[in-house]
């Protein structure tokens, strides 16, 4: 991969949209495009951004507790405005629901993959 590639795909990992790390660049967005074409290079592009979506990951699963712990909080702290007692313990149910959805969704996947191996 030549120096420029590895400039492309630093840019387009460093800036938030493709049109700005082409502005960066000194490049279209459409020069972008074409490059992306390369597989090697769209290869190492989707590697990259697989990292960078597995280390945000990471930093959301690190604090979850924490603002589970806050929205828990709130929801019980009579001292605070029931509004927002009840938009906490709203927030709660619902991340419970989605968690319980996945973890059903997860082993019924897993129990599919089983049977089709």
């Amino acid at each position: 991969m030549s120096a420029e590639d590895e400039r492309l795909l630093a840019a387009l990992v460093a800036y938030p949209t493709k049109t700005a790390a082409a502005k960066a660049l000194g490049i279209s967005r459409q020069t972008i495009y074409v490059k992306l074409r390369d597989e090697d290079i769209k290869a190492a592009y989707d590697e990259m951004r697989a990292a960078a979506i597995a280390d945000a990951v990471d930093s959301l699963l690190n604090v979850a507790e924490s603002a589970v712990a806050v929205l828990h909080t709130l929801a019980n702290d009579t001292g605070v405005p029931a509004q927002t007692r009840v938009t906490a313990a709203g927030k709660l149910l619902d991340m419970a629901l989605r968690a319980h959805e996945l973890s059903d969704l997860s082993e019924r996947l897993a129990a599919l993959e089983r049977e089709m191996a």
